[in-house]
């Protein structure tokens, strides 16, 4: 006897969906739909259907993300695609975690709710651990290809990105009580035997009063308030993304635009170009041709260019500050130093030749680069022309615990100088603008073979500015002059998890101890 079901077949669609619902070629609506179709497959029959959700997700997961190491030399496993495949099995082996959770509640509980909301708590709070704990950060982080939907997005805001994996993962959930959803008895059309209205509203409640107790059911469901839940959401981010500040109702441009200043992002030599990382002059002469073009802030990508030792850094730094005094402009540096000890660095001067940020990178990529890690801590300084400018590199981005910062320092303008590789640049480029989105700063992102540009705080924002920057390039954009979007995220960090990680334990706790005192007695 086969224990083999005819919901078995759900495995192909979950591997195919699977296949373009995460990493470099994903499609949002695939995103969206992973997951019902998921719990659809696992909530029941044998156990064995978990299995199996490991062994397809792990395999659709790795396809996704197989290509994170190419153009990298590494030796080690952490460069190879072998890594990536374990990585994905480990992923999914915690994840399916959430899995056995949910059906646990689904065979021990009758309550609706509980079916509800426990999946999509544990499994928000499960992916928040994966994130802040692992050594990628929040590189692999669920629901990224959603960010295309910027109106649904735009929710970070207030509860960051988490509070988007809880919101589809709900949908999935009261996805599949649609079948509950009373709504055929709403539908059904009474027979009125009066034509007044008074009595034909008598009849109602006389002859069909059990729909008025069907219509409260069908509000009270949890398909309906979900779905009333993200009209809000849809709402919001309509309403932030489609109506700038100050523009309702109906404003003129001159009323509510703000000043915008020109300025410039050096892709430094990238993988294409390497003998040029060492040229200085190459690039300290790019970058005084756009001063001369009257740029007010030059910024470079990661490790646009490289010096020996700590005295051939002092030189950089002293002609990078006769340029930025010469021409009043300010500029954010980003070299690597060799010895004595590896460093990958940015430095930003102000238009006095100040130096206001000196900082080493915080988070080197795991397998990819070897040097210590900088402070985990973000500086800052105050600009005349920019307001409170920050700075951070590449991979920083993605590990919230540096990044939010920028809210306690109430950061308007965040520089990025980053260096990406293979098929990740767009990608990795819109995990990086998520932080925008979070924290409410204006973010200038500068990379090499990535995604360069001007990213506002609200997806949708008119003066968002991208391209898809080549090697040995510089680049122009229209910089907004506006002080930080004071958000909800910013204030409040992620309490969404701390609910979520709360309601899930109390309430899996609960069925437990109700189900080990009905066995006592």
């Amino acid at each position: 006897m086969t224990i083999l079901s005819k919901k078995d077949w759900l495995l192909v669609p979950l591997f195919i969906v699977g296949l373009f619902a995460f990493g470099y070629q994903a499609i949002p609506l695939f995103n969206l739909l992973y997951l019902p179709i998921t719990l659809a497959y696992t909530r029941h029959g044998y156990l064995y259907r978990i299995l199996a959700y490991i062994v397809i997700s792990s395999l659709s997961y790795y396809l996704c993300f197989i290509g994170s190491f190419h153009e990298v030399e590494s030796s080690s496993l952490l460069g190879s695609s072998f890594f990536i495949l374990v990585a994905s099995i480990g992923v999914q082996t915690l994840l399916s975690t959430t899995l056995l959770v949910d059906r646990y509640v689904l065979e021990h509980s009758t309550c609706i709710w509980q079916r509800v909301l426990v999946f999509p708590t544990a499994w928000t709070s499960l992916w928040y651990l994966i994130c802040e704990v692992g050594l990628f950060g929040d590189y692999i982080i669920f629901n990224l290809p959603l960010m295309n939907w910027p109106d649904l997005y735009q929710i970070s805001s207030m509860g960051g990105i988490y509070l988007v994996t809880l919101l589809v993962s709900l949908f999935a959930t009261v996805l599949l009580e649609l079948p509950n959803l009373p709504i055929k008895n709403i539908t059904r059309t009474p027979t009125f035997q009066s034509t007044t209205i008074y009595n034909s509203i008598e009849n109602i409640e006389v002859e069909d009063g059990s729909n008025i107790k069907h219509l409260t059911v069908f509000l009270k469901h949890p398909f309906t308030i979900i779905m009333a839940v993200m009209a809000a959401v849809f709402t919001y981010g309509g309403a932030h993304n489609n109506i700038p500040s100050g523009s309702f109702y109906q404003v003129g441009y001159p009323s509510y635009i703000p000043k915008v200043e020109p300025v410039g992002c050096i892709a430094g030599p990238g993988s294409t170009y390497p003998e040029l990382q060492l040229n200085t002059d190459h690039w300290l002469q790019k970058t005084e041709e756009l001063a001369q073009n009257g740029l007010k802030l030059i910024t470079w990508s990661e490790l646009t260019t490289m010096v020996p030792n700590l005295q051939m850094e002092e030189v950089l730094l002293k002609r990078a500050q006769a340029i930025a005094l010469k021409y009043s402009v300010y500029l954010n540096i980003a070299y690597g130093v060799i010895d004595p000890v590896g460093q990958n660095k940015l430095v930003f001067i102000d238009k006095y030749g100040k130096i206001g940020i000196n900082y080493n990178k915080a988070h080197p990529v795991p397998g990819v680069e070897t040097q210590p890690a900088g402070e985990n801590k973000l500086q800052y300084m105050d600009t005349e022309d920019f307001g409170r400018v920050s700075a951070a590199i590449c991979f920083d981005f993605n590990f919230r615990s540096l990044i939010k910062q920028a809210s306690k320092h109430d950061v308007d303008v965040m520089l990025q100088s980053s260096w990406t590789w293979g098929p990740i640049g767009t990608y990795l480029g819109q995990t990086n603008q998520i932080r925008a989105v979070e924290n409410g700063y204006t973010l200038l992102r500068c990379a090499s073979q990535g995604l360069s540009g001007v990213f506002e705080p609200k997806l949708g924002g008119i003066f968002n500015q991208k391209v898809g920057s080549l090697n040995d390039e510089a680049y122009v954009f229209n910089l907004p002059v506006q002080k930080r979007f004071n958000t909800v995220y910013g204030y409040l960090g992620d309490v969404i998890v701390l609910i979520s990680s709360a309601y899930c334990l109390i309430t899996v706790c609960s069925i437990f101890y109700y189900k080990s005192r009905r066995h006592q007695q």
